[in-house]
């Protein structure tokens, strides 16, 4: 019987880990969604999705007509959590300062600073109540059809770049 050190024990261990992290990475389809039903029969305060920037984890809850889930279903695909997922995640993030019942606002932009999607989010209480964060509020897209969805192929078109360092206008 062969004893392993304590380092080839952690060495391997920690491979297993990576290997088993990679697998569950490319287990679920690109195209997986929330089903627009989700939230019948459900509480505003229910949470759909998290989506993550860093560390943080950002809550998408059924919410009302006016805010959340309920509010975006009509525009609500595959395509259209993708962009959330990379605005929240890869976007610009600023204060909300029209206060307008964000408090921040993300925003993505392709390589000339045109602001292709927007995320209002609200870490705060909605209406003071015990829903803290109150999440996602809204999410639109303001693409003028010169950027292409991630993954997507169009004769030749490339997957653009986005940018960081661009001004987010607040006139909405």
């Amino acid at each position: 019987m062969q004893i392993m050190s304590s380092r080839a024990v952690r060495l391997c261990i920690g491979a297993t880990l990576a290997a088993t992290s990679i697998a569950a990475l490319t287990i679920e389809p690109a195209s997986a969604t929330v089903s627009t039903s989700y939230c019948n029969g459900r509480s505003y305060k229910a949470v759909v999705k998290n989506y993550t920037r860093g560390s943080a984890s950002l809550p998408l809850r059924c919410g009302t007509s006016t805010w959340g889930f309920r509010h975006i279903t009509s525009r609500w695909n595959a395509d259209f959590d993708s962009m959330i997922a990379l605005t929240i995640s890869r976007g610009e993030a600023v204060p909300d300062v029209q206060q307008d019942g964000g408090s921040k606002i993300y925003a993505l932009f392709d390589n000339n600073c045109n602001e292709l999607f927007r995320v209002i989010y609200n870490g705060g209480a909605y209406n003071g109540n015990d829903v803290k964060p109150q999440g996602i509020i809204t999410a639109y897209d303001e693409r003028t059809g010169t950027a292409v969805t991630p993954g997507a192929t169009q004769s030749g078109a490339v997957e653009p770049s986005y940018r960081t360092d661009c001004s987010v206008i607040q006139n909405i």
